[in-house]
């Protein structure tokens, strides 16, 4: 049976009652009223960031508000759980993690390419040099060599959201390697995802909207643009500009065929399909030409606008005016 993203209850939450359950995504505004799901409760924190955007970029895909008064009529009227269940379905066929058609942030073609242990889906886990060399002093090896669908998934996702510089054509996210995330926080997880959706009308300045197929929101659903050549990028205007909440900068391909069975080692739920291995190739997708990702801030230069990273030590006070205040003469 095919674990389908949208139908499964995948994704670890908290309730107002210290409740911790998994949940489907049509599920996030189940009980609003008497015991709501407050906040993600993923088994890594890197895991929370990335739900969370994958929870607003499905939201704003399949039922962005067409205006600023539909935006507030759904912020005070929440949609229900038949209704969310209802409209997620709609894109269900491109939320399928394996099976033998289009799998979720995979790629589309089949290719040969370098088999990786799992765990390499985990940004900082030591690469074959660092293992080869013997220099994995701080996080070591084979601490993680199974995950569950559901991790799996979620380190997929956060692989290619986040993507860091992996090697000669190994291609970065598209806010590149280890992008600021800002986001507007609610009362419980319906208001949190809401809050940080636009209307409709905003995208008409963000790029091409007339890109309407599937694959140019979700790229997995197509042929790759894959980037060998010199030239070969993916501009806003290539695309539609809501591929910004789905970036696939990687060509992977995860192996369903050897599952095994025991426990996961990242969240240590039991289960007979536990993912081992995955392949993947370089020259995936290369984002250039001014993509502005809603849930990043930017600054300027005389050429483009950037993306701001995070640096060591993290968000101090010298920061904060220019993460909040809209200055473009100051960049």
């Amino acid at each position: 049976m095919v674990f389908n993203l949208i139908h499964e209850k995948w994704i670890w939450v908290n309730r107002q009652d210290g409740k911790r359950e998994k949940i489907a995504p049509w599920e996030i505004t189940d009980k609003l009223d008497s015991n709501p799901v407050i906040s993600l409760a993923a088994p890594r924190p890197d895991f929370n960031g990335s739900l969370i955007q994958f929870l607003i970029g499905l939201v704003q895909t399949t039922m962005s508000p067409k205006n600023e008064r539909e935006w507030r009529k759904h912020f005070i009227n929440p949609p229900t759980t038949d209704d969310l269940q209802e409209t997620f379905d709609n894109v269900s066929n491109a939320f399928n993690l394996d099976g033998e058609n289009e799998r979720f942030m995979q790629d589309y073609d089949s290719f040969e390419g370098v088999e990786n242990r799992v765990d390499l889906l985990l940004m900082e886990m030591p690469g074959e040099k660092t293992i080869k060399d013997n220099t994995d002093h701080f996080i070591k090896r084979d601490t993680v060599s199974q995950m569950c669908f559901s991790c799996c998934a979620t380190a997929l996702f956060n692989l290619q959201l986040n993507a860091p510089t992996g090697g000669q054509g190994h291609r970065t996210s598209l806010r590149g390697g280890g992008p600021l995330t800002t986001l507007v926080l609610g009362n419980n997880l319906w208001q949190t995802i809401w809050l940080n959706v636009i209307s409709e009308d905003n995208f008409e300045r963000l790029g091409n909207i007339d890109k309407n197929a599937i694959s140019d929101i979700y790229p997995w659903m197509g042929p790759t643009r894959t980037s060998e050549k010199k030239g070969m990028d993916t501009t806003p205007m290539d695309v539609n500009p809501k591929q910004m909440y789905w970036g696939m900068p990687r060509r992977i391909s995860i192996d369903f065929y050897d599952l095994k069975e025991g426990f996961c080692d990242v969240c240590g739920c039991e289960t007979d399909r536990l993912v081992s291995r995955y392949v993947t190739k370089n020259h995936g997708i290369n984002y250039e030409g001014g993509w502005c990702h809603v849930l990043s801030p930017y600054r300027e230069t005389k050429d483009s606008i950037i993306s701001l990273h995070p640096r060591p030590g993290g968000i101090t006070y010298r920061h904060w005016l220019g993460l909040i205040q809209n200055d473009p003469e100051n960049g």
